[in-house]
């Protein structure tokens, strides 16, 4: 192999790490499936692992609702009902990082969207979910 080959395959090499580097730094932080924890009728339990935190630790992170001008900028109307839901992020034993979508009171709605902000001393990322809650099952 020559030295131009192996200088434009070395400079090939360098282009696509620094890609890799770049899209890692600009999309690290992830949100997962919202999992649901909870059934219509009773408080409200949603758990969304967050994914890619790098060096980012819980107390880097500031979660909460959208604001309203965001939800419009996503073309969201919002319901009354997000005042009632508390977002937080957790750690589990385990080193799982989640954030959690919880209400005090009974949920009695089996569909509403909600727009979920998480903020990190470099970025932010939102999110829409979609609460969707089935029935409880009556078992004979």
């Amino acid at each position: 192999m020559s030295i131009f080959s192996r200088l434009l395959l070395s400079k090939q090499h360098f282009l696509l790490l620094s890609f890799t580097l770049f899209c890692s730094q600009v999309w690290g932080l992830s949100m997962g499936t919202p999992e649901l924890k909870s059934s219509l009728g009773s408080p409200l339990q949603v758990m969304i692992e967050l994914g890619h935190l790098g060096d980012l630790t819980i107390n880097d992170l500031k979660v909460g609702l959208a604001s309203n001008k965001q939800y419009q900028q996503m073309g969201i109307s919002r319901m009354g009902f997000e005042r009632q839901l508390r977002v937080k992020a957790i750690q589990e034993k385990t080193g799982k990082t989640y954030l959690s979508i919880t209400t005090r009171r009974s949920f009695t709605e089996p569909y509403r969207p909600c727009v979920v902000q998480v903020r990190w001393p470099s970025g932010e990322l939102l999110k829409e979910i979609s609460i969707l809650v089935d029935t409880p099952q009556i078992v004979q």
